[in-house]
């Protein structure tokens, strides 16, 4: 049996599956991102879900492998700080482990397999590759203070810049988007936005929320608004460009995927065209395609990976398995 974690900034996700891909045990609990929490509250929510998931497991059955694809699990010290905290409970005792960014699992569970890449937009931004275990690739994740160009925050953000420079008179279109914008927070005018900002100390998540009404405005056409979302996909395209040029991938045919809760709106395709255009640029062998299997799932393969199994074979026996049981944990077939 494999124990797949998928654990992000607001939920933690754990599936149990047994080597016939079927779901054995689910688990969910709060947001697990240990660079947000701190390491000990990141851990006991990851706990919370691990052993919600092997609450109906028998005793007498063993993981022979547990994945865990962590947001914060940035870089190797991160990966090594997270797996010597997990080692630690109980319920894994004696279990071989491995911690891997939420993105690569996402990305492993997109395509059902370690090759492709995946650009990944939702609060934050990240675009990520893998070709083969060993060789990954990354750009942006940088956080909202650093990177993170082309997610929900940045556009949210840029939606406020907006309203308040048209209040200025530096600019003169966008009258929908600012419209919409201070209806949307309930205050008056820009001013009012000061308030709302600082004085209330707006949070990333409070600013991201912008982000969809922001899609739909430019959907009906208000000039600002479709500039940046159109900004938005240019960005995107251009971290998706990056991880292609490092993996090589520019004359090749392989899998790419988009994700995240950006890419769900009703109104993506503005952010879709700009970003398939540029990636198409770059890598005109590359194919879009539906994401196959969830995160948490993506975390299962890569641990049957990690014990020696066929990838093809065993993501093929999740697929089947998954179609004939329904969704799994996350909600999403």
């Amino acid at each position: 049996m494999i124990l797949g974690v998928d654990g992000g900034g607001t939920k933690t996700l754990a599936v149990v599956v047994d080597s016939a891909g079927r779901v054995v045990g689910t688990g969910r609990s709060g947001p697990s991102n240990y660079q947000v929490l701190g390491l000990d509250a990141a851990v006991r929510s990851l706990r919370s879900a691990v052993r919600a998931a092997l609450s109906s497991v028998p005793q007498a059955e063993r993981l022979s492998h547990a994945v865990f694809g962590l947001a914060g699990a940035d870089f190797a010290l991160d990966r090594s700080r997270l797996e010597r905290a997990l080692a630690t409970m109980d319920e894994l005792a004696g279990v071989p482990l491995a911690v891997r960014n939420d993105a690569e699992v996402a990305l492993v569970g997109a395509v059902a397999g370690v090759r492709g890449v995946a650009v990944c937009a939702g609060t934050g931004a990240i675009a990520v590759g893998m070709d083969g275990l060993e060789r990954v690739a990354r750009a942006d994740g940088w956080g909202y203070l650093l990177g993170d160009e082309g997610s929900g925050y940045w556009i949210g953000l840029e939606a406020l810049r907006a309203v308040v420079r048209r209040h200025d008179g530096r600019a003169r279109r966008g009258r929908a988007l600012e419209q919409a914008v201070l209806g949307s927070l309930n205050v008056q005018d820009a001013p009012a936005l000061l308030d709302w900002t600082y004085g209330r100390r707006a949070s990333v998540n409070d600013i991201a929320a912008l982000a969809p009404l922001v899609l739909a405005v430019a959907a009906q056409g208000d000039p600002e608004a479709a500039r940046i979302v159109h900004q938005a996909g240019t960005q995107l395209s251009a971290a998706t460009c990056a991880v292609v040029r490092k993996l090589g991938f520019s004359g090749e045919a392989f899998p790419l995927v988009a994700l995240g809760g950006l890419f769900r709106s009703p109104q993506a395709a503005a952010l879709e065209v700009p970003l398939r255009d540029g990636v198409r640029k770059a890598a005109p062998r590359g194919t879009w395609q539906i994401p196959l299997l969830p995160a948490e799932f993506g975390a299962v393969l890569l641990g049957a990976i990690l014990d020696g199994r066929a990838p093809d074979e065993f993501a093929d026996t999740l697929c089947c398995a998954r179609a004939k049981s329904g969704p799994g944990p996350s909600g999403r077939a």
